[in-house]
């Protein structure tokens, strides 16, 4: 099953959980674990220019923060990093 399926799939059962069962919990739950799944996407990195140092810095392409040379997440946003050109 791929990615963008098993999304899916979770819309349908947190339509289940807010519609048919009014199960806020439930809705939660599964809100979360989405956002938990949408983060193991990796994100191309983005450079920003450092002018202090005078270097071009990665940065997370979900929330621009400032991430260590090859790091496999983001330490902010815990998103997965796509270190490839």
């Amino acid at each position: 099953m791929e990615y963008k399926d098993i999304i899916e799939k979770l819309q349908k059962i947190r339509h289940l959980y807010e519609q048919i069962l009014h199960d806020d919990i439930g809705v939660i739950v599964i809100d979360k674990a989405t956002s938990a799944l949408k983060k193991q996407k990796p994100v191309k990195i983005e450079k920003e220019w450092d002018g202090y140092y005078g270097k071009n810095e990665p940065c997370c392409g979900s929330c621009g923060a400032y991430i260590k040379e090859y790091d496999k997440y983001c330490g902010r946003c815990g998103q997965k990093i796509d270190w490839e050109e």
